[in-house]
């Protein structure tokens, strides 16, 4: 795939699975044998590991929305950078919904083989993004 594509390509599934709050939809970026090289004690693998936890996180934050901010292709790999931010409303990491804004940062880098990702590592600012919710502040505070 082209390296414009692939930028193309992440923005596309960012749209379909975040913005539009389908995590079936990464059935059609993901590999059905996708890797996470930064997993999650205690996640399935593969792509029905993630379909679950996009469910929960989605669940979790109804309104989610992510803006991709940079996004940098080079032979199959492809990396972003965005901003999430989405509205507390269910349960997520033993914290009950609170209703609070949050925003986080959000790194990725994909391989992509074959039309969809292989293999990725996907970088959330998970204490910043628990900060929030607890009402702490700090430099990732949501605005």
């Amino acid at each position: 795939m082209p390296e414009g594509d692939l930028a193309d390509f992440v923005r596309r599934m960012k749209d379909d699975i975040i913005n539009r709050h389908d995590p079936e939809a990464a059935s059609a970026y993901y590999a059905a044998n996708f890797a996470t090289r930064n997993p999650i004690p205690g996640r399935k693998p593969g792509l029905n590991g993630l379909i679950e936890a996009l469910g929960e996180f989605l669940t979790a934050f109804p309104d989610a929305h992510e803006t991709v901010e940079t996004v940098i292709a080079e032979g199959d790999q492809v990396a972003a950078v965005g901003t999430l931010r989405a509205t507390h409303r269910g349960p997520f990491g033993g914290i009950a919904a609170t209703g609070r804004p949050v925003r986080v940062h959000v790194f990725e880098l994909h391989r992509v083989v074959d039309g969809k990702i292989r293999e990725g590592w996907v970088f959330l600012d998970l204490m910043g993004l628990m900060a929030q919710l607890r009402g702490d502040s700090g430099p990732g505070e949501a605005r």
